[in-house]
């Protein structure tokens, strides 16, 4: 599978949720983003004894790769491409059922 990613994606706004009891440390969130968003740190908690964090959340543009290789989907990006749509807000269009 090949991602095309564009670090020139307009700002749009964005809210992160991150369940950091989630991480178990494979850092794929870090390497996947090109804004910087998230960064590793030392921890006991994890068998690998790193853990990742958002370090930098208002670089998010709201691309969701972050959220899509999270193989634990210790986050969400809220307000994304349309990634992750709250239930109940989705349009069926006319004539469909829910």
């Amino acid at each position: 599978m090949v991602m095309v990613k564009n670090n020139n994606m307009p700002r749009i706004r964005t809210d992160i949720q991150f369940d950091q009891s989630l991480c178990k440390g494979c850092g794929y969130c870090k390497e996947i983003c090109e804004r910087g968003v998230y960064a590793m740190r030392e921890t006991d908690r994890t068998v690998s004894r790193v853990e990742s964090y958002v370090a930098n959340p208002r670089q998010c543009v709201g691309c969701g790769y972050c959220e899509l290789i999270c193989p634990d989907q210790v986050m969400a990006v809220i307000g994304s491409w349309g990634l992750n749509i709250p239930r109940g807000e989705v349009s069926h269009g006319k004539g469909s059922k829910q």
